[in-house]
């Protein structure tokens, strides 16, 4: 059963303080079902002038309920009639769906990947109104596997969909009306529950207050890598990757700690490091040579494009050129203990604009596993990882990146998102209401309340400033006691 037929269940009855030009004729509709639930909110409007939308909820009460099984999800931008709207025109650079997790002491704020979803999820070459590759932007639990949900409370969303038209004589109809549109699909069958990892390059050097926590690449070859413990036995189930394509090489994840690669800078053939990545003598010998001492776990499925060449169309606004997609991973089997190792090494290369010297650089790693748990957890292993520069006799050392252009894919280049900076000492910006259903049956009123929209305030960036703050003091510790271990530091 669509969604998009039932939308208007529950629907927006006031918005105050939100000015127009911000965000005019703003609505939010869920759809309420036994196994869908969906929210759309909106419409936005974009041009190729004035393309990039951030969006930030309050918690979303009554969408879904503690015991709700959730088998897959879909976050994506779509037309009023649900039409999906594929890259380009719109490049849906990130929805984060956020949970709290009051067992594990993590907020929202932390545990800020429970769902996600990126523009380079799609697959294929199509792109458009209605495109085949926004399939991508569903993520599916592995058959027999839900995702269990606890604190339905304190789910809320986060996301940034930015229009990467360029303006053109020919352009016909520019504006995109559009609405963010997020679905959970349910079972009622018996599953197992599946829990998801998440890894991911620690606070860069380079880059220590950046928003998004990316780290700096350059325009030639070059590495990263991190390492950490799993923080529980399980299986793997299922693995995921998300990354700025422009430099993206490729990805390992070794079943193996530093020490059991016999791991030291010389060793491995690297000359030079420059904040956040590496250069070696050659880097391809690098990679075959951790690939022959470690256990692969997961790498690069060469036959799975990262990117897609689009030709120009003047009418669509389209520009020539490449465009982000999923890629691949090819994984073996993988059964851990708690206190595992894991070491993952991102390649870095310049597929495209090499112009560039630097970019602003994602390479995250999620995974589902069955942990044997009654309740799917949420991990988050990038807090034990370390970040390593080679500190070795011979070895280039550099503490902070040389430079620092803006990243790829749409990324903006300041330090936080410009909703903390649209409207300066409001707080909230706006507050959206919504209704009840009266008429629908009581086994289908979820009791949705309200949903907020934070467009600003001082409460926000304190917090962050704070997760950034635990980050760095974190990985600074970590970093001491593994120079201390291995003489890379």
């Amino acid at each position: 059963m669509a969604c998009r037929d039932h939308f208007g269940d529950e629907i927006l009855l006031s918005m105050l303080e939100a000015p127009a030009a911000i965000w005019p004729a703003a609505r939010v509709e869920v759809c309420l079902r036994p196994l869908l639930r969906a929210v759309r909110i909106g419409p936005f409007v974009s041009t190729p002038e004035l393309g990039w939308r951030s969006i930030l909820t309050g918690p979303l009460l009554g969408v879904l309920a503690n015991g709700d099984r959730i088998v897959s999800n879909t976050n994506q931008p779509v037309l009023e009639d649900g039409t999906p709207i594929g890259y380009p025109p719109l490049h849906n650079h990130h929805v984060h769906v956020r949970k709290d997790d009051a067992l594990r002491n993590m907020r929202r704020t932390i545990n800020n990947h429970w769902f996600e979803s990126h523009g380079d999820y799609t697959d294929g070459p199509s792109y458009g109104i209605g495109a085949a590759s926004t399939d991508g932007y569903a993520t599916a639990v592995p058959a027999g596997y839900c995702v269990v949900v606890n604190e339905a409370e304190g789910i809320d969303v986060e996301a940034e969909v930015n229009d990467v038209r360029v303006r053109t004589p020919e352009l016909a109809d520019p504006p995109i009306r559009w609405y963010l549109q997020l679905a959970f699909v349910l079972t009622d069958a018996p599953c197992r529950p599946a829990s998801k990892a998440w890894f991911r390059f620690t606070t860069s050097v380079t880059y220590p207050d950046d928003w998004w926590i990316r780290y700096d690449v350059p325009n030639q070859p070059a590495l990263t890598w991190w390492t950490g413990e799993m923080p529980t036995a399980g299986t793997l189930l299922h693995t995921w990757h998300h990354s700025h394509r422009l430099r993206y090489g490729e990805l390992l994840l070794l079943a193996s700690s530093l020490p059991e690669l016999g791991f030291s800078c010389s060793r491995y053939g690297i000359t030079a490091v420059r904040g956040d990545y590496a250069l070696a003598k050659n880097l391809t010998w690098t990679r075959d040579e951790l690939v022959r001492r470690g256990r692969v776990v997961c790498r690069t499925d060469p036959a799975s494009p990262s990117a897609v060449q689009i030709g120009a169309s003047a009418r669509e606004g389209v520009a020539a050129g490449r465009y982000d997609r999923r890629g691949g991973l090819r994984c073996s089997a993988w059964r851990f203990e708690k206190g595992a190792p894991w070491t993952i090494v991102a390649l870095h290369a310049p597929r495209w604009d090499a112009t560039t010297a630097h970019v602003k650089q994602h390479s995250e790693l999620w995974m589902y596993l069955d942990e044997g748990s009654d309740r799917s957890e949420s991990y988050l292993p990038d807090w034990g990882a370390d970040a390593m520069n080679c500190q070795e006799e011979g070895v280039e050392t550099a503490a902070r990146g040389g430079g620092g252009g803006g990243g790829g894919g749409g990324d903006g280049d300041g330090e936080r998102p410009w909703w903390l900076s649209l409207v300066p000492g409001v707080h909230p910006a706006g507050f959206l209401q919504l209704s009840e259903a009266a008429d629908e049956p009581a086994s289908q009123q979820r009791g949705v309340s309200h949903l907020v929209t934070v467009l600003g305030g001082a409460a926000t960036l304190a917090t962050a400033s704070l997760v950034v703050a635990a980050r760095r003091t974190h990985r600074n510790r970590r970093r001491r006691e593994y120079s201390e271990l291995t003489g890379c530091g």
